[in-house]
């Protein structure tokens, strides 16, 4: 991997810190919450 310093490139940009878990700051779970709720909203209708 690249020698990155990590605190500074956050500070660089603008942010308090960087992030703890790298898979949080690019990752998105939220269709799969969203979708579920449209389906029991769906199924509570049908």
């Amino acid at each position: 991997s690249f020698p990155i310093d990590r605190q500074m490139t956050a500070k660089e940009l603008g942010f308090d810190r960087p992030c703890a878990n790298s898979l949080d700051a690019v990752s998105d779970r939220d269709f799969a919450l969203e979708f579920l709720g449209v389906a029991s909203i769906c199924a509570m209708h049908l």
